[in-house]
């Protein structure tokens, strides 16, 4: 087996080195290195090591740890997944924190609360397992393939606050199996279409953390953040895992644009609303951001079903119409009155809600159905009327609608190939990155 270590260095950090380290073994698969290269050959092979960074060395349970990961270039190796233990020999104390997913520079970085206690990954004997104060190791292991583990001392201060984790899994296999009805299809080329709640393994990946909310047991609950989504296990106790509400999906777009961050059913907390693009590059300083958009999110609308779309909106969230500019331009009509909420729905959003296409069933199988159902499942309901406006998109300012809903904001690219005209916004990135104030 391969070896290697860890040693704590200055700035409150710890990471891998030479000199005063702890050794542990790495699933690498080192005899299948020497089987495939002739001994004097095999050190080429050997990539850089995996580390694992912690921002700090100690706090108490329930403290935002944050947790990088590096050198994990591994085609067959996409998730890592985080647990706290009480020594380096005890694996029996094992408890999870989280999920990361990792980058294509194979990186990834996690944030969450270490929890005070819950049940034993690895000991079915025993109900639960109290993270003690003094030393305990946060370590990563990954779910496929020939992959590694590494691992970094941390002090708890103190074990009487965070959350209970009462799901071993946080209940991902419940928001993989979300993921993978549409999603997976996408992944694997077997379809062409936009993303619905976005990649494992591309990109900033996922991140499956404990956050806090009042009415969860013991007051956290269980969500994994996709680019493009938040899927929330908020009562795991209430519904059957196969009950289409098991696993939700956060109202964030309403909580960016309003700066109401919920942190229960009726409770809230009071930010600014984002100050990020709502589409478009990241650098893109022509599209409106999510707090332009609370200046219009009160506005009801009369029904204007079959009217062009004319209507712009700026980055600072001014309203203009003109019907020359994009009305007769696009010829994009209002397609459906939502009578609720008093917004008209864009045709192309109205159309990319009610499609039906290739999914998987709850046995894998390939089967044609609605990738929505009920219409709003994913998104909510609908908060602005369509704007126009000019966004940068690959460097290139374009033409592209947007209208935000409840829980996303669907965009309209007319320029781009039929099957990547709608598309999802990246609300759950922007919503991290909002909340915690790191990249997802």
């Amino acid at each position: 087996m391969c070896l290697f270590g860890i040693r704590l260095l200055p700035g409150n950090q710890a990471k891998f080195g030479r000199g005063q380290f702890l050794t542990v073994s790495l699933l690498l698969g080192s005899l299948l290195l020497l089987t495939a290269y002739p001994a004097e050959t095999a050190e080429a092979q050997i990539t850089p090591q995996p580390r694992l960074e912690l921002a700090t060395t100690s706090g108490p349970t329930g403290m935002l740890l944050t947790v990088r990961g590096y050198n994990l270039k591994n085609p067959l190796c996409n998730l890592a997944y985080l647990y706290v233990r009480e020594n380096n020999f005890n694996t029996l104390a094992s408890l999870p924190i989280g999920m990361a997913g990792i980058r294509k520079d194979g990186t990834f970085i996690w944030q969450g609360p270490l929890p005070r206690a819950g049940i034993r990954l690895y000991a079915p004997n025993e109900n639960s397992y109290t993270v003690p104060t003094g030393r305990v190791t946060i370590y990563f292991g990954l779910l496929q393939g020939p992959c590694v583990s590494a691992q970094a001392d941390f002090i708890v201060t103190d074990n009487t606050n965070g959350p209970f984790v009462t799901d071993s899994d946080f209940g991902y296999n419940a928001v993989y199996n979300v993921w993978n009805r549409t999603d997976s299809l996408i992944s694997n080329n077997s379809v062409s279409r936009s993303w619905l709640w976005g990649p494992l393994d591309l990109g900033q990946g996922v991140v499956s953390i404990m956050e806090a909310y009042q009415e969860a047991p013991n007051g956290w609950r269980s969500v994994t953040y996709f680019d493009k989504s938040r899927m929330e296990v908020t009562n795991p106790n209430v519904f059957n895992r196969t009950d289409p509400y098991y696993v939700t999906n956060g109202l964030l777009a309403r909580e960016l644009i309003t700066g109401q961050l919920q942190l229960g059913n009726n409770l809230f907390e009071k930010r600014d609303g984002a100050n990020i693009g709502v589409a478009g590059d990241v650098d893109d300083m022509f599209g409106p951001t999510y707090a332009a958009l609370n200046k219009v999110i009160s506005n009801p609308a009369p029904n204007e079903t079959g009217i062009p779309i004319a209507a712009s909106i700026d980055r600072s969230g001014n309203v203009r119409l003109d019907i020359g500019d994009y009305g007769r331009k696009w010829q994009v009509r209002a397609a459906y009155y939502e009578p609720a909420v008093k917004h008209n729905i864009a045709g192309p959003f109205w159309s990319f809600l009610n499609q039906s296409g290739k999914v998987l069933d709850s046995q894998s199988k390939a089967v044609t159905g609605r990738l929505f159902d009920p219409v709003y499942y994913a998104t909510g309901l609908p908060i602005t009327e369509a704007y126009w406006a000019q966004v940068k998109v690959g460097g290139v300012a374009k033409d592209v609608l947007i209208q935000a809903f409840e829980r996303r904001v669907l965009t309209f690219t007319p320029t781009n190939s039929p099957a990547f005209q709608v598309e999802m916004g990246n609300v759950g990135q922007h919503y991290y990155n909002w909340r915690y104030g790191i990249p997802k």
